[in-house]
């Protein structure tokens, strides 16, 4: 038998053992921003700590998102870039595997967290006075940790269902299906196809649930002028547009995701579009995941403030973060935190 139709598992996931200028250029530039996502990330954290506005249900699911982000861009920079990079022949199959379990891992544990964001956001502009006891500290903390342990726990079912391995592919530049045995059709892991769509229904239903929020603020700018110079009302404002702004670039990354679908294709059947696709999804991802910590510093002026130097009035000192502007029927009741 000719040795190129030898079948060996998890030869997809080698390198072709050549340092070519271009594949040097996508590997460096892939690790320069995965590090780039992650020194963002710990300056969101930084901030969520140190700045009194973040110190609430918005603030621990914004930590709670950029964690996972930063677990996957740490993939990117330990593991995808560089061997994209230098194309090694001799990858053991696990080793291109577990990256993409924690991948896995980072991605459906910043998906869910994305939704509940856009809900969090949601209550506090429809239901401000019931959002206190719905995100009570003991509440937001348990969503969190729900989060992570759902993911955690889903993690394994990537091995207990039979032939749906992932792994990334540093000749194909993106993450790929691992074939099990010879003259496999099957060019997808049903798994995989689970998780990619499953995350795209989420984040359309986030976008549906961004709609009416945007509604119901315009809503009130328009013909409830109680919220017209209410500072805290324009704060939680603040707050729907940063998370509204990342879900247009994360529904547009997923897009890719969900058509490329981690097709493992014959080498002699993949077109330079389709490189272009597999680069695209990777650099989407790494792109949003600059963004969305990026989005933190546009959206608030308390962060800018403090991130250039600049003297900035905190008034979550005098008065909670996410506080709705009192209305007819509760003007001499006490603010509630939302």
């Amino acid at each position: 038998m000719n040795n190129s139709t030898i079948f060996i598992y998890g030869s997809e996931l080698q390198g072709d053992g050549v340092v070519s200028s271009d594949n040097m250029s996508i590997g460096l530039s892939m690790c320069v921003l995965a590090v780039l996502g992650v020194v963002l990330g710990a300056v969101n954290l930084y901030y969520i700590k140190t700045v009194k506005i973040f110190h609430n249900a918005f603030g621990w699911f914004w930590a709670s998102r950029t964690v996972g982000e930063m677990i996957v861009e740490f993939t990117h920079a330990t593991y995808n870039g560089p061997v994209t990079a230098l194309q090694p022949p001799n990858i053991p199959p696990m080793m291109g595997i577990v990256p993409y379990v924690i991948f896995f891992i980072g991605v459906l544990s910043s998906c869910m967290m994305h939704m509940i964001l856009a809900v969090n956001r949601n209550i506090a502009i429809f239901v401000p006075l019931r959002y206190g006891s719905i995100f009570s500290k003991r509440n937001s903390l348990s969503i969190v940790a729900f989060t992570w342990i759902f993911t955690i726990v889903a993690s394994p079912l990537l091995f207990v269902l039979p032939c749906n391995l992932v792994g990334y592919s540093p000749q194909q530049l993106t993450y790929i299906f691992v074939k099990c045995h010879e003259g496999q059709e099957r060019d997808f892991s049903y798994m995989g196809s689970i998780i990619n769509y499953t995350c795209l229904t989420t984040c359309s239903f986030t976008l549906l649930v961004d709609i009416t929020t945007l509604i119901k603020i315009l809503y009130l700018r328009m013909f409830d002028q109680k919220h017209k110079n209410d500072l805290t009302f324009e704060r939680t404002v603040r707050f729907f547009k940063q998370s509204a702004f990342q879900n247009v670039i994360m529904l547009s990354s997923l897009f890719i995701v969900v058509h490329q679908n981690y097709k493992n294709m014959p080498k002699d059947q993949i077109s330079q579009l389709q490189k272009v696709l597999n680069l695209t999804e990777m650099f989407s991802l790494l792109i949003l995941h600059i963004a969305n910590p990026l989005a933190l510093v546009i959206f608030n002026p308390e962060v800018r403030g403090r991130l250039f130097g600049r003297s900035t009035v905190d008034t979550d000192t005098t008065q909670s973060a996410n506080v709705t502007a009192p209305t007819k029927d509760t003007a001499h009741k006490p603010a509630q935190k939302l």
